[in-house]
């Protein structure tokens, strides 16, 4: 049975989507459990070459990965994993 690509990538997109919306839904709405894993991503992350800042807003920074592009405030919480491996 041969698997149909163009319905693999669409599944993969869904996928995404669902993540991606869930992750800023945790950022907005979110719970002890999620602020603490996000903490301890963060240190990882707080140390990573990938990490580079894209603004700052009211002197506060703002982040993203490198690798994915993701901003770090909602990839944080996200279902996601880190593209290097780290967490």
């Amino acid at each position: 049975m041969s698997v149909c690509l163009p319905c693999e990538q669409f599944k993969k997109g869904i996928k995404k989507s669902v993540n991606i919306t869930e992750a800023w839904i945790n950022v907005v709405i979110s719970t002890p459990e999620v602020e603490a894993l996000a903490k301890e991503r963060e240190k990882v992350c707080n140390t990573c070459n990938s990490r580079t800042e894209i603004m700052k807003v009211n002197g506060i920074s703002v982040y993203k990965c490198k690798e994915c592009g993701c901003p770090l405030a909602a990839l944080l919480r996200s279902n996601e994993s880190c593209k290097l491996n780290k967490w």
